[in-house]
């Protein structure tokens, strides 16, 4: 990627963190879509919505070791007062691949006769997931955060 395409990327009124909890939560909200219908506190969940559950895990994994990559690079930021966001986000990126590191090690050998506890992961990944697509929407739209442009 060549300097002036990472600069407009940089440029665009949403910022990288943002962008990655957009794409977390609508990532969430899709594979929910998928797997409440077949799934309840009684019902065994098929092997195929176990594996997808684990392959959105793993990309999200990879999706934020990717964005916490670009944020911590010498330009991504630039200015004072970014300086305390750059790292608030910094934070929330290392959080994040440390909570998903955690997930993948716990969730991959849990075994798909535990129903209840696939129900339970699947219905907090969707509450999850609206509540940052709900939150995101209102903070654009009321103006409760204010987005910087990278330069």
């Amino acid at each position: 990627m060549n300097d002036s395409e990472s600069r407009s990327l940089r440029e665009t009124p949403i910022g990288p963190v943002r962008r990655l909890i957009l794409i977390e939560a609508a990532g969430g909200v899709a594979f929910a879509s998928v797997a409440l219908p077949l799934s309840g506190p009684d019902v065994e969940l098929p092997d195929w919505i176990q594996l997808l559950g684990l392959g959105l895990l793993i990309a999200m994994w990879f999706l934020t070791l990717h964005t916490w990559r670009g944020v911590v690079g010498p330009r991504a930021w630039t200015g004072a007062t970014a300086l305390r966001q750059q790292l608030r986000c910094e934070r929330r990126l290392c959080r994040g691949v440390v909570i998903y590191s955690a997930l993948l090690v716990l969730l991959t050998p849990v075994p798909p006769t535990w129903t209840r506890f696939w129900f339970a992961t699947t219905v907090l990944t969707a509450a999850a997931s609206v509540l940052a697509l709900t939150v995101s929407v209102a903070t654009k739209y009321i103006g409760g955060q204010r987005v910087p442009r990278y330069g």
